[in-house]
């Protein structure tokens, strides 16, 4: 359901984790992990190709790079992209230069 209502919407959907996981803290880092690597990777390390613009598939490959490496591994956490092709590529931010 959720992919169909975002391609009518036009929206990608970025969630922490799958359906029956948890989501996890990250104390050290102040927010949980899942927010943690989202305001990182768009301070700079998602930008994959080096343009000045993080796009959505670029911060959802950082999520996942970076998410189980924070805090206790043994509490897994697997982040999902929900979004139609043509959506993955929306540019989110242009950092500064």
């Amino acid at each position: 359901a959720l992919i169909k209502r975002s391609a009518a919407s036009h929206f990608p959907l970025l969630l922490a984790s799958e359906g029956e996981e948890n989501s996890w803290e990250y104390d050290k880092g102040g927010h949980g992990r899942f927010t943690y690597t989202v305001l990182d990777g768009l301070k700079g390390p998602a930008d994959s190709n080096q343009d000045q613009i993080v796009t959505v598939n670029e911060i959802y490959r950082h999520i996942v790079a970076l998410i189980n490496t924070l805090g206790d591994p043994e509490k897994k956490q697997s982040p999902r992209l929900i979004a139609p092709k043509d959506l993955q590529n929306m540019k989110l931010i242009r950092l500064a230069s």
